[in-house]
């Protein structure tokens, strides 16, 4: 198996763009397509690569062969945001942890940090508890409070 694999998916998952470090720098550009299991992202007619989610996992397959499972109890998926009220010129970071098995997402802002349990959503990810919902979709995400005299934060994801 190969130890190094990314996959970029566009704001509405038509596309994604798969880096697997057997393939050095290049990239390939794979579209969704619909199949009696699932969604699965590959090249049409072309049977080289497949990404698709199987059991909470991330699957990249190569002629029928697992070459890159992401083990979603193993693996929690930590992003960085920035947070904008839209009303002062402030950022605020926003460290987010999502642990998709467990559906859950930890979510500190500053020195507050909430628990949320992952709801079903039509497109993109929906957490939440009693005091604030975190519903994004690809780099974008606001998170709404429940107190009338929190400020909401839209949010945008942060690379290094």
């Amino acid at each position: 198996m190969d130890h190094l694999a990314y996959v970029i998916f566009n704001r509405d998952s038509t596309r994604a763009e798969m880096f697997v470090n057997s393939h050095g720098a290049q990239s390939t550009v794979l579209e969704r397509r619909q199949t009696a299991t699932g969604p699965v992202w590959n090249v049409e007619d072309d049977d080289t690569y497949n990404v698709r989610r199987v059991d909470g996992d991330w699957l990249i397959e190569r002629r029928g062969q697992v070459v890159y499972r992401h083990d979603a109890k193993l693996n929690p998926i930590h992003a960085r945001f920035n947070g904008s009220d839209g009303i002062s010129r402030m950022f605020y970071p926003v460290e987010i942890t999502f642990f998709p098995a467990g559906e859950a997402a930890i979510v500190t802002v500053g020195d507050q940090t909430y628990r949320l349990r992952q709801y079903p959503t039509g497109s993109g990810y929906g957490y939440k508890n009693d005091r604030v919902e975190l519903r994004g979709k690809g780099e974008e995400a606001t998170l709404t409070y429940t107190d009338e005299n929190q400020r909401n934060l839209e949010l945008r994801q942060v690379h290094d």
